[in-house]
């Protein structure tokens, strides 16, 4: 499942239930329900093997839960907001109580289309989902759906992937989640004081740096190559109106022998690999 790493953090139920901030990202904002950045989460799919190591945000939980999928075994998760610790550790409750593909993508249904509390009851497959979290995750989460209209913390639009898993996908899950996943509850300009000397052989953004002062980049950037294998991706998911200051940081950090590539744009996001050259 997932656990906290190396904090003593704790979450405070009356920020996250009236948390004024305006902040679009803070430690109590919300998070979509399912991933709007489904295709760029896929693309990496040909880079993974068990060996491989990963940092990853967890957003709606698509991130870490997929790239478990496939294969890797060693995989970091981190977010800013709690709500997303909350909803990827709800995910991988439905995945470790349910055994088919058809129960999990109806759970992935009801998730997507609760409203309040009273509708808890009605969506067997979400119910079952959340009875199964430890009591002080079912705490939070059961306190987040009987305030969702005041602040809207599981939030969806048109922008999510919906998606199914076949059953052999779904196998894959419920096997990969047999060993614990950590969790970082932090900002992105923090992330690395907890992770130490740790490389990793992917380290995927998301759209993170979109929600970022461009005068912060270099020093997020140079933070991350620190902490890549010699053969290490880092890549960062954007939106293309984004594209041209980012990938100017990105030059400025990356200066010699390392290849940049940018992907076509796929729905919402193009995406930046950038990788040693071989």
């Amino acid at each position: 499942m997932l656990e906290f790493y190396k904090t003593t953090k704790k979450p405070d139920i009356k920020k996250l239930l009236f948390n004024e901030s305006v902040a679009p990202y803070n430690a109590f904002s919300g998070t979509l329900v399912l991933t709007n950045e489904l295709p760029q989460i896929k693309e990496l799919k040909k880079y993974i093997s068990s060996d491989t190591k990963i940092l990853t945000v967890s957003g709606s939980g698509e991130q870490p839960l997929f790239f478990k999928m496939y294969g890797a075994k060693n995989v970091i998760t981190f977010d800013i907001s709690f709500t997303s610790y909350l909803v990827t550790s709800l995910k991988m409750s439905a995945i470790q109580i349910f055994t088919t593909n058809t129960e999990y993508n109806m759970f992935l249904d009801d998730l997507y289309t609760i409203k309040t509390l009273d509708d808890l009851s009605q969506k067997k497959y979400l119910s079952k989902a959340v009875q199964n979290l430890n009591e002080e995750n079912k705490f939070y989460m059961e306190k987040t759906i009987l305030y969702q209209d005041r602040r809207g913390l599981l939030y969806r639009n048109s922008s999510c992937n919906f998606y199914s898993l076949n059953q052999k996908e779904f196998d894959l899950l419920r096997k990969s989640l047999k060993t614990n996943t950590p969790f970082i509850w932090t900002d992105i300009e923090r992330l690395y004081k907890g992770i130490y000397k740790e490389k990793f052989d992917i380290i995927y953004y998301s759209n993170i740096l979109s929600f970022k002062e461009s005068s912060s980049f270099n020093k997020i950037l140079e933070n991350a190559k620190q902490h890549l294998t010699s053969t290490g991706k880092f890549v960062i998911t954007l939106e293309p109106r984004n594209l041209d200051k980012i990938q100017n940081a990105v030059k400025d950090v990356f200066l010699r022998g390392f290849d940049v590539k940018i992907l076509p744009q796929k729905e919402y996001f193009q995406q930046m690999i950038v990788q040693p050259v071989r």
